[in-house]
C-alpha cells in the first residue's frame, strides 16, 4: 500500500465509524475482507511503519546534504587560528571548507568580525 492509498484509508476511517465489510464496499483498502475491529488496528501498525521509514529516509537525505560551518577566532598566545565550528578542527588559514569534515564555510561570520582570509 502505497502512502497516498493508506492516507486515504485512514481518512476513510475516520470518517465511517463502525467499519463493516458489506457497509465498507468503498473502502480504500485492498485488503477490504479484514475491515471491522482489525482494520483499524492493521492501518495503525501500516501508518507506524510508513512514519518510520519515512523517518530513516528524511535522515538519509539530511545526511547527504552539504554541511555548513564558519571559522571561529581561537587564540593560541599570541597567534590567533581557525577552528571549524562543526568537528573543532584547527588550521592556521581559513579556506572555503574545512578540510577536516568537508563542511562548506561561511564567507563571514555571523557577527561580521572576518571574512575568509588568512589571519
Amino acid at each position: 500500500m502505497t502512502n497516498a492509498e493508506l492516507i486515504k484509508a485512514l481518512r476513510y476511517c475516520a470518517e465511517h465509524e463502525g467499519c463493516d465489510y458489506y457497509i465498507a464496499k468503498d473502502c480504500p483498502r485492498e485488503d477490504t475482507w479484514v475491515c471491522g475491529a482489525d482494520c483499524e488496528q492493521i492501518l495503525m501498525i501500516d501508518a507506524a511503519a510508513a512514519l518510520k521509514a519515512a523517518d530513516k529516509r528524511i535522515a538519509e537525505l539530511e545526511a547527504q546534504m552539504q554541511k555548513e560551518g564558519e571559522w571561529i577566532d581561537e587564540q593560541r598566545g599570541r597567534w590567533i587560528y581557525a577552528k571549524c565550528n562543526l568537528c573543532g578542527k584547527v588550521q592556521d588559514v581559513r579556506s572555503n571548507y574545512c578540510p577536516n569534515c568537508g563542511a562548506k564555510m561561511n564567507g563571514e561570520r555571523k557577527d561580521g568580525e572576518h571574512d575568509n582570509q588568512r589571519m
